[in-house]
């Protein structure tokens, strides 16, 4: 690694906290690069999971097909353990890659075979979360009371219904409207993703269109479900929370189920 480099007519130099810093992130790179040109290297999925086992510690979340490890505070690898993993990775690429869509964790690395692949780093979305961002729960019941807890800057933050809903609001009260979060993915799973359009009347679609159609976040699950053909998204499980340009955002936290592969591996 060059420290100095010389151009016309100038000279650039460093001190010695600039050189140190310039120097960690280089070592970092470079055992970055290594470590993902040693599992690229590896045949079998056992190989791979010793492999990360060693350099990244025991897996932090489990699904079906693939076990997820944390790199740092903003990665994760995602590492398939059968050929389901791989088709959900594989499908997850491609949507990232082709959809451009804020609602979607982005992706670093991708492995030749789709056998791992590198994710931003998400956090699982509790209920509260929904609560706090759409202003209504995510199905028939509220659940946020008042606490404190760290926001992602570390900073101690009182959150709840004396914050967000000024008492009018009790932990546990039933919610009696029909535009819970729940009911509206549901339906966009169902009609979109799944095609089975003939479970809803004319009122009732011409209803949850209209939710729909005035919050982009629901015209975005939408549009993905919809081209992509997702499925699973009516699971609180399948989504998480990020902080975005200053504001907290809930995204899709595991993408890689589409109706193709769910009818493949999971029919």
């Amino acid at each position: 690694m060059k420290i100095f480099a010389n151009y016309p007519k100038r000279t650039i130099i460093i001190n010695e906290s600039q050189l140190s810093t310039l120097l960690t992130e280089a070592m970092s790179l470079e055992d970055d690069n290594a470590f993902y040109e040693g599992l690229e290297c590896l045949q079998t999925q056992k190989e791979q999971y010793d492999y990360c086992l060693k350099y990244l510690g025991n897996p932090f979340a489990q699904g079906s097909s693939r076990k997820c490890f944390t790199i740092n505070d903003k990665e994760v690898l995602k590492l398939a353990y059968n050929d389901k993993g791989k088709a959900q990775n594989r499908v997850e690429y491609t949507i990232f890659t082709q959809a451009n869509s804020f609602v979607l964790p982005s992706i670093k690395k991708v492995s030749k075979d789709y056998s791992w692949l590198v994710s931003e780093h998400v956090f699982p979305c509790e209920y509260e979360d929904f609560e706090q961002i759409f202003n209504k729960p995510f199905d028939r019941k509220w659940r946020q009371n008042s606490i404190d807890r760290r926001d992602f800057g570390g900073r101690w933050k009182t959150i709840g219904f004396e914050k967000y809903f000024d008492n009018l609001k009790e932990p546990s009260e039933k919610y009696d409207g029909a535009d819970d979060i729940l009911s509206i993915l549901w339906y966009i799973d169902e009609v979109y993703g799944l095609g089975n359009e003939e479970n809803y009347d004319v009122r009732d679609t011409m209803y949850y269109e209209k939710l729909i159609t005035g919050n982009k976040w629901f015209m975005e699950i939408k549009r993905l479900c919809k081209q992509f053909k997702l499925t699973d998204l009516a699971q609180i499980e399948n989504y998480g929370l990020v902080k975005r340009n200053g504001k907290m955002m809930i995204v899709i936290l595991d993408y890689g189920l589409d109706y193709s592969t769910y009818i493949d591996y999971y029919s």
